[in-house]
C-alpha cells in the first residue's frame, strides 16, 4: 500500500470488498440490506475488476488478482456481442460497455494475457456503432423514454478513459481522435460556473454524472497533457465545493428547472448521496483544492458506514426508490479509492475507474 494511505483506515473497508454479501464471488451487486440481496449488477462488477487489479498493484496480493480473473470471467459471459447488459432492463449501455472496458485494459495491463485485450477490443467495436461523429448513444437499439441514462448525458464523457487505454494499449489513432471529440461534446454542456448540466433536455445536474464528466477530464489531461481539459475539471471541482454541504456532503440534485425542488435539495435538510461525495473527494484531492472541504467529507462519508460499506443516501431525506439502510457497491469502491489518494498529486489520475 502507498506510504500517503494509513493501513487502519482502510483493511475493514478492503474486507468488506472481498468478503462482504455485496460481493458473490465473481459477481457484485448493486446494495444489500439486512438479508435483502439485490441482484448481480454487471457495471459495478466492471468497476471491482478496475479495484482488484488496482490492489494488486499496490499490495501485490494473488486474492485480488484472483478476483479480477472471477469478476472478468463473468463478464465475458454475460456480453452481448461486446456491449454489457444491465440487470433491470432489456438494455445494452455504453457506459456500463465502457466501464468493462477500461477494467479488462486494467486487467490486461498486469497480466498481459490477450484474451483479455481481444475481448477489450471486441466491446471497443460495439460501442463504436453507438458513435455519431461527437458522442455516443447512451443504449444500444430504438429508445421511446426520456430518462436520462437512455439519453446522450454528460456522464458518457467519462467513456474518455477506455478510449485512451484503448488508443495506448491497441496504438490506434482513431480512439484519441474520438476521445478529443467526445470531450469537446462535454464542453458544450459546462456553464461558465463549471456546473455540468445532466443533458440538452434539461438545465439541472444530477452531481453523480457531473463527478462522472469531471473524471474523464482529469484522465485526458493526465494522458494528453491537454491546458483545457485541466480547466474544466478544475472549474468543475470548484463548483462542487461552491455546493459543498456544512457537513461534508454533497446533494444528489442542483435544480434550476424546479424551483420548489430546488429549495429542498439544496439547503442542509438535502438528499445526500455517499457516491459524489467520495468522488468529489477523488477530483479534490487529484486537483490539490478544498482540503479542508476534503476532511470534511472524509468524515461525513465515515459516518455513513454500516455493516462495512457505504449507506447511498442520507436517512433524514431517503431517495424514493431504496431505502436508506441499503449499503452501495458503487460509492463505497470510490471511497475506497478516495482513502487511498494523495492529497494534490494529479498524476494519479491515471487511476481513476
Amino acid at each position: 500500500m502507498p506510504a500517503h494511505v494509513n493501513p487502519g483506515n482502510i483493511e475493514s473497508l478492503i474486507d468488506w470488498f472481498l468478503h462482504s454479501k455485496i460481493a458473490d464471488g465473481g459477481k457484485y451487486r448493486a446494495f444489500y440490506a439486512g438479508n435483502r440481496l439485490w441482484p448481480a449488477y454487471p457495471e459495478i462488477t466492471a468497476y471491482a475488476i478496475s479495484l482488484s487489479s488496482l490492489l494488486y498493484k499496490y499490495r501485490g496480493e494473488e486474492k485480488f488478482l484472483a478476483r479480477a480473473r472471477e469478476c472478468a470471467a463473468y463478464l465475458m459471459g454475460k456480453s452481448k456481442n461486446g456491449g454489457l447488459p444491465y440487470y433491470a432492463d432489456d438494455f445494452v449501455y455504453a457506459f456500463d460497455t465502457g466501464v468493462f472496458i477500461s477494467g479488462l485494459f486494467d486487467l490486461y495491463d498486469i497480466i498481459k494475457d490477450d484474451t483479455y485485450l481481444s475481448t477489450a477490443k471486441k466491446s471497443l467495436d460495439w460501442l463504436e456503432n453507438l458513435w455519431d461523429g461527437e458522442k455516443f448513444r447512451a443504449v444500444a437499439g430504438e429508445v421511446n423514454t426520456l430518462k436520462w441514462a437512455h439519453l446522450p448525458s454528460i456522464h458518457l464523457v467519462k467513456l474518455a478513459i477506455p478510449l485512451l487505454k484503448g488508443h495506448v494499449l491497441l496504438g490506434e489513432e482513431k480512439y484519441k481522435d474520438m476521445c478529443a471529440k467526445l470531450l469537446r461534446w462535454g464542453m458544450g454542456l459546462q456553464g461558465g460556473e463549471g456546473r455540468f448540466i445532466l443533458n440538452h433536455k434539461t438545465e439541472d445536474t444530477m452531481l453523480h454524472p457531473h463527478c462522472y464528466a469531471t473524471e474523464g477530464y482529469l484522465f485526458a489531461y493526465q494522458h494528453l497533457k491537454g491546458e483545457e481539459y485541466l480547466k474544466v475539471a478544475m472549474d468543475a471541482a470548484r463548483w462542487l465545493a461552491s455546493v459543498q454541504n456544512s457537513d461534508g456532503s454533497l446533494p444528489r440534485w442542483y435544480c434550476v428547472s424546479r424551483p420548489g425542488f430546488t429549495s429542498r435539495l439544496r439547503g442542509e435538510h438535502t438528499s445526500k448521496v455517499t457516491d459524489a461525495t467520495a468522488q468529489a473527494v477523488r477530483i479534490w484531492k487529484l486537483l490539490g483544492i478544498n482540503q479542508e472541504g476534503t476532511q470534511r467529507a472524509l468524515s461525513y462519508l465515515a459516518s455513513r458506514l454500516r455493516n462495512g460499506g457505504l449507506l447511498l443516501s442520507h436517512q433524514d431525506n431517503p431517495l424514493g426508490w431504496l431505502s436508506s439502510s441499503a449499503v452501495c457497491s458503487w460509492a463505497t469502491f470510490f471511497y475506497i479509492h478516495a482513502i487511498m489518494l494523495p492529497f494534490g498529486e494529479i498524476e494519479y489520475a491515471s487511476e481513476l475507474f
